[in-house]
């Protein structure tokens, strides 16, 4: 190995899985690992850092592009967050050159491990105590949270999908209603939802509907990735939650009031729509949707109605059941259409 142009390439091997954050992530330590190999002054060659491999594909054909480049000795392959065996085996086959493989986690990497699998002890958790009471729906509230490590976020999610009704904050409403309307639906896309910003540009009127962690999966457009950032409030550890963007369609959005003398249910007819760019700094579930009436009529007459920012969306639902089950239950009805 005289040829003073000799260098070797570094790949890092994960998974779409973990979502775009995370891949970032391990690009920036991959990058790190290699600026501190050159830094070293111990390698006889420079290593070129190549990108994160996440396919068998992409795998086999940087296997490929190894073999054709002379330059090249040979391969440095770290396996950061869980890169499936499977995407390498045709790709090391056919590489024709050295291949070191690296299998160490760093610090941030463990840390996301933990924090998925702590949401799934959670999620099994609340499952067995729900079902050996006998219940069917729950409350979380960020600021009494007794010996947990985390606010539920991938586990209510997961519950939420599986059937069960969540009320975020000790809404105990919500989660009854949620659950109600769920098996109204056949538990198809219906699902807790908050009021959680406006978009007031003109042209653009529409309600972002979200959560901070709490958002059912079953309507997601895409393919929902298991994220982990740090949540603000509780003083809590940073919790998982699947990221996701909501669907199109028509839908009705739905929230019950206490008025102490009975209950009232609120509702209206919405538009749904898929938010229109990325969220970087808002990295939870999101949909957008806007009252059929328009976002000034529907927003005004739900405030003049009681009606709160914790809901139910649904896209399964129509109007007639919404009618049929408030008169089955004997309760107040204002529909905003």
């Amino acid at each position: 190995m005289k040829n003073a142009n000799y260098e070797f390439w570094f790949v890092a091997g994960s998974q779409h899985l973990y979502g775009e954050e995370q891949l970032k992530n391990v690009a920036r330590d991959a990058e790190d690992i290699v600026k501190k190999l050159n830094a070293s002054g111990k390698l006889p060659y420079p290593i070129v850092f190549k990108g994160v491999m996440t396919t068998a594909d992409g795998i086999t054909k940087f296997m490929k592009e190894v073999n054709y480049q002379d330059n090249v000795a040979g391969v440095m392959a770290w396996m950061h967050t869980f890169s499936p065996a499977k995407n390498w085996i045709r790709g090391e086959v056919l590489l024709q050159k050295p291949l070191l493989h690296l299998a160490p986690q760093d610090n941030d990497a463990k840390k996301f491990e933990h924090n998925v699998r702590y949401q799934l002890r959670e999620y099994l958790g609340i499952k067995k105590f729900l079902d050996d009471r006998g219940y069917t729906a729950f409350c979380t509230n960020f600021e009494d949270l007794k010996g947990l490590e985390q606010l539920p976020g991938l586990a209510s999610q997961l519950l939420m999908r599986d059937g069960y009704g969540f009320g975020a904050e000790g809404d105990w409403k919500t989660a009854a209603l949620t659950r109600l309307l769920k098996i109204l639906a056949h538990n198809d896309r219906t699902v807790f939802m908050e009021d959680y910003t406006l978009d007031l540009r003109k042209g653009h009127e529409a309600i972002l509907g979200s959560h901070m962690l709490e958002v059912d999966p079953t309507i997601a457009s895409d393919q929902p990735r298991v994220e982990v950032h740090p949540l603000d409030i509780g003083d809590k550890d940073d919790p998982a939650r699947l990221v996701f963007t909501g669907a199109d369609g028509k839908g009705v959005d739905v929230t019950v009031a206490d008025f102490r003398d009975g209950f009232r249910m609120i509702y209206y007819p919405v538009d749904c729509h898929k938010a229109e760019a990325e969220t970087p700094h808002l990295p939870v579930a999101k949909q957008l949707w806007t009252p059929t009436v328009g976002l000034r009529e529907g927003a005004t007459k739900w405030i003049q109605a009681g009606g709160g920012h914790h809901t139910v969306l649904s896209f399964h639902i129509q109007p007639q059941q919404i009618r049929d089950l408030v008169e089955m239950l004997g309760v107040t009805l204002v529909e905003i259409a």
